[in-house]
């Protein structure tokens, strides 16, 4: 039974961690099953204190059903977080794009944006997440199609796979991509410390901080690196003194940066 319960305190942290580490907007001591969890964490170590092992075992199942409970409600909030965040993202690129006279500009992309943010709001409130986010950054993709030249690679959906055959083009020798456009790879998304690391980029995830020092202003958060999102535009500073031009193109082979 000794082993039955560090088994389970093993699983505990397996459960809990992964919440703790993304968790910045939420915080499970919210959370009501993650406190009773805590609370049958507690008399699960004291029924063992007292060889009271079966005992033990029922409460630490009791604390593990609590705990999981409470990662999905982390984890829930913290799409909720997401939605909200991107929701508010929009709507102030949108007005900032209002001011410089692009809703003028283009009238038609403009409405659509305008759609898209009030679709994102409705599914926001009826706490469709998800789809929320969608809508989200289909406004942003196409407010990025119309301010500006970092927008001009926004056209092509990064996110969808095919089963069309590309053609692979080489760079020349020793030039690397200036820009990059963050993608929704599954299962690992895109973050500053993935893209540090890609081959093309730093090969390097320790040189993420480059990066976010380079395009904090873009982030919604400017204090926080973590919040980004798919199609938003990053510029790659030279670490050095590479040559660097133009926007990723994952249908070219480039070089492997030396680290």
């Amino acid at each position: 039974m000794k082993s039955v319960y560090f088994l389970f305190c093993i699983v505990l942290l397996g459960l809990l961690l992964p919440a703790t580490v993304f968790a910045q907007p939420v915080s499970l001591a919210d959370s009501p099953d993650y406190q009773k969890g805590l609370e049958y964490q507690q008399m699960a170590k004291d029924a063992y204190d007292q060889g009271e092992y079966d005992t033990s075992y029922e409460y630490s199942q009791e604390a593990h059903a609590y705990f999981a409970k409470a990662k999905e409600w982390v984890d829930a909030e913290l799409l909720r977080y997401r939605a909200n965040s991107m929701l508010k993202y929009a709507k102030d690129e949108a007005a900032a794009a209002q001011r410089k006279g692009t809703d003028k500009k283009n009238p038609d992309n403009f409405k659509k944006v305008l759609e898209n943010i009030t679709l994102s709001d409705t599914e926001y409130q009826g706490e469709n997440y998800e789809q929320s986010l969608a809508y989200s950054n289909e406004a942003i993709t196409i407010l990025r199609s119309l301010t500006g030249p970092d927008s001009m690679t926004l056209g092509t959906d990064t996110t969808t796979t095919t089963t069309t055959t590309t053609t692979t083009t080489t760079t020349d020798d020793n030039v690397y991509p200036k820009y990059y456009v963050v993608r929704l790879i599954l299962p690992n998304r895109d973050c500053l410390w993935n893209i540090a690391g890609y081959s093309f980029i730093y090969n390097d995830p320790t040189q993420w901080e480059k990066i976010y020092e380079a395009n904090k202003n873009k982030l919604y958060r400017t204090n926080n690196p973590d919040l980004i999102h798919p199609k938003l535009v990053l510029e790659i500073p030279s670490l050095h003194g590479e040559k660097r031009e133009g926007t990723y193109d994952p249908a070219k082979k480039y070089p492997v940066m030396e680290k």
